[in-house]
Formats: structure tokens, sequence, C-alpha cells
């Protein structure tokens, strides 16, 4: 039967063979990249694709390794200023004691105190604000001392809303009636409440 056919193909004329051989070719080219190139083809293009990904993961990597001193550094900057500018936040218990402070810089500058009343906190994120209503009354020189005595004080205290009035020259002394308000601020237990309930 394959001599009958092969004599077959050699009784064709040229032209004919090489069509079939063309044919056949094509035929196995085709299924050459149906079963075999194009599966590879589809495996390559994933392979560089996780490739490509993989090296732009390194790339962030190093960039942000590279980097990392840097953070530390701004990091222990931050919690060193933190850890300052809490020094000068008292927590709520301290609070009696450095409005006692100030009347006590208030008396000793000379002046004489008509109120002194606190208000209730406002909180500000992880501070709260302890506003002040103080109303004196003395001299200029006394009122001046008095505030430049508060700007010395560790705890920061803000002085704001004044009012000037009343002046009066009293035995060759001037004296004047002023009401403002000092803000002092607190650390608030908002973060260990928060922790408290988390851990409940």
């Amino acid at each position: 039967m394959a001599d009958l056919n092969l004599e077959f193909l050699h009784k064709l004329p040229t032209g004919k063979k090489i069509l079939i051989l063309v044919a056949i070719v094509i035929a196995i080219g085709g299924l050459y990249y149906y079963f075999l190139f194009a599966p590879k083809h589809k495996q390559l293009t994933r392979i560089q694709a996780k490739y490509k990904k993989a090296q732009l993961t390194l790339s962030q990597t190093k960039q942000i390794a590279s980097q990392l001193p840097q953070f530390e550094k701004e990091i222990a900057a931050l919690q060193l200023d933190f850890k300052i500018a809490s020094r000068k936040l008292p927590n709520s218990k301290e609070i009696p004691r450095l409005l006692m402070q100030i009347t006590k810089l208030g008396k000793e500058a000379g002046l004489e105190f008509l109120l002194f009343q606190p208000q209730k906190e406002k909180p500000v994120d992880f501070y709260a604000e302890v506003p002040i209503d103080i109303e004196v009354v003395g001299g200029y020189h006394a009122l001046s001392s008095f505030f430049n005595n508060i700007c010395t004080m560790p705890r920061i205290v803000s002085i704001g809303d004044f009012e000037l009035r009343d002046y009066k020259v009293i035995d060759d002394r001037d004296t004047v009636r002023t009401r403002f308000k000092a803000i002092t601020y607190t650390f608030t237990d908002k973060q260990k409440k928060g922790k408290t309930k988390n851990g409940s």
C-alpha cells in the first residue's frame, strides 16, 4: 500500500509534488505552533510578567531600605519633640497646682485677683485646652511682670482676649482693671481609655 502511494507520488507532476510538500510543511508548522509553540509562548509571557513584577518589587524594596535610616532619624526626632512637648503639658492631676502657681505669680507681681474661674476642658486630639477667665487690678508694671513670669513657666500657658478698663491714678500710681483669658493645656486619657476598651 505504501509502495502504491509512493509510486503515485512519483507519477505526479513536479508542480503538484511541490504543492503537496508545501501543504505538508504548513500542516506540520501549524501543529507545532498550536501544540508546542503557543503554550510555551504563553508560559514564557507569564514568566516574563512575573519577572518584571518581581524586579519592580525588588526595586521598591531597595528604595525603601535605602531610606530606612532617614525614616528612623525622623521618627527619633519626632519622639524627642513629643517628649519635650509632653514635659510642658501637665496631666489632669497637676492642673490644680498649676493654677495655684499662676495666682501666686500674680500676687507676687502686686496684682489683686477679682476673678479666677477655670472653665470646662476642651478636648483637642491627644490634649485638652483648659481656659481660665481672670480679672485682676494693679499697675501696668505689675501686669507686665505677671505676664512675663507666666511666659517663663515650664508649663505652657497662653494669654489672650485682653480687656483693659477702669484706669485710675491713686497716690501717683496708675492702676487698671484687666480681664483676660489664660489657657493651659493637659494630656487627655483618650488613648488610655481606647486601650482599656480594646483590652476588655
